[in-house]
């Protein structure tokens, strides 16, 4: 783990990808797959959506107005469609249907925004 964690510090996105999985605290974990998805790592998005679609849910159920998180999760699962991720559009489908029209419109446009830096596959 440690070569995972040197190289995933040093803007590896495929070891940030696995310190995501290796990482045993959640948030963490989280925050690991919010890098390689930042840099366009494949499917690190539609994970990062998942963990915020079951948040999303989670605070819904204590706060029923509050869905920042699952406007989080609709982005994330478009991006990952963008990506090329074919199975995420079930769970874009799922957001959406927690969300207003114009939230899905926002996320959307913030979604086309988004520019994927190039993924850095090796250390140099």
């Amino acid at each position: 783990m440690a070569w995972y964690r040197k190289a995933a510090d040093q803007g590896l996105a495929k070891a940030q990808a696995e310190m995501g999985l290796l990482t045993k605290d959640k948030t963490q974990s989280k925050a690991w797959y919010h890098k390689a998805a930042m840099q366009g790592y494949d499917f690190q998005a539609s994970k990062l959506g998942v963990v915020r679609q079951v948040q999303g849910v989670l605070m819904r159920s204590i706060y029923p107005s509050d869905t920042l998180l699952l406007e989080e999760a609709y982005f994330w699962f478009c991006i990952a469609i963008a990506q090329g991720d074919e199975d995420s559009v079930l769970d874009l489908e799922k957001a959406a249907k927690e969300l207003t029209a114009e939230k899905i419109a926002k996320a959307k446009k913030e979604c086309n925004a988004w520019k994927v830096p190039p993924v850095k596959e090796s250390l140099q």
